[in-house]
């Protein structure tokens, strides 16, 4: 008996295209596996909401790339620091899965999305000179994204910048956020936003930074230098 039949040629797959979502006036482009993509996706709308407030929506489309192992994400960004699970540049944003983040809850993303896109909104804010220093940027960006609960108290960051604590973003991590989130709480409220980044495109155009803050930075934990007046009667951060 003679069989016969019909061969079907295999057809290679083709990886899904980014995912794109508008935020604001740009377009994320979220790159990664099924699930992943579809959590960072629905965070993307509550985080450029926070990023929206704060005026730092970045100029421009941005990539978002999910990686699902460590090796994927190290051969990306060449960062080898074993707590990081995010990295942000002038170019887009890598992600670290977030199965492996110490907080994966629909807030805690939105959070950190809205983080990494604030630092990229800062990198090209300031592409012409320099960005602020770092304590800044990241404190900028904590607030941004609203990550006070995750951040030191305030009492504790006073007493401990008093006692002159290095601020140490890769030895104490905590201290050092801790620092640069209420030492920006308190330049939002008392300068407001639109202040805040007058300051840095100041400080891009090569201003100090006490020259463009108008103090000190540690100066605004204690509240508005020039007046004595309580932060907390101001602006409130978002």
């Amino acid at each position: 008996m003679l069989l016969t039949g019909c061969a079907t040629p295999s057809v290679p797959t083709t990886p899904p295209g980014p995912r794109l979502v508008r935020c604001g006036d740009a377009t994320v482009a979220v790159e990664g596996k099924g699930k992943d993509v579809a959590r960072i996706v629905d965070a993307l709308p509550a985080a450029c909401a926070r990023l929206d407030a704060a005026g730092l929506i970045p100029v421009g489309d941005v990539p978002l790339r999910i990686h699902d192992d460590v090796d994927a994400f190290v051969a990306a960004t060449g960062q080898l620091v074993e707590t990081l699970r995010a990295w942000s540049t002038v170019d887009g944003v890598d992600l670290l899965t977030p199965a492996s983040w110490h907080r994966s809850d629909d807030v805690a993303q939105q959070r950190r999305v809205a983080h990494e896109l604030c630092h990229v909104a800062l990198f090209r804010r300031t592409r012409a000179g320099r960005p602020p220093p770092r304590a800044l940027a990241e404190g900028i960006c904590s607030v941004a994204a609203g990550q006070a609960d995750e951040r030191l108290p305030l009492e504790e960051v006073r007493r401990r910048a008093a006692a002159g604590e290095a601020i140490d973003f890769v030895d104490d991590s905590a201290f050092a956020y801790g620092v640069a989130h209420h030492v920006v709480e308190g330049i939002w409220r008392c300068r407001g936003p639109a202040g805040l980044l007058s300051a840095v495109d100041a400080m891009a155009g090569s201003v100090e930074v006490v020259v463009a803050l108008g103090a000190p930075p540690l100066a605004f934990l204690d509240g508005c230098p020039e007046s004595g007046a309580p932060p907390e009667a101001l602006h409130s951060p978002p």
